[in-house]
């Protein structure tokens, strides 16, 4: 699976940029395996599994902390 994850400082702009990143993968033809889900205390933040030409992709926007980084990287590593 492949996995697209930003760390970075707060209100950077990596939620946006992975909501852009999902709706164009969707855009595109990309299906859901797993749907969006709120992760973290930011309304705005999620993960979910995408399908798109044959490839898993997992998405992950919750970047301001390293650990659950870490743990997003644990769960989707399959």
């Amino acid at each position: 699976m492949d996995m697209i994850l930003l760390f970075g400082d707060p209100n950077s702009g990596k939620t946006t940029t992975m909501n852009l990143v999902y709706s164009d993968l969707i855009a595109k033809g990309a299906t859901v395996v797993e749907p969006k889900m709120q992760v973290g205390g930011n309304p705005l933040d999620f993960e979910c599994v995408l399908k798109y030409q044959e490839k898993l992709i997992a998405i992950f926007s919750m970047g301001d902390y390293l650990h659950e980084c870490y743990s997003a990287i644990i769960k989707y590593a399959y």
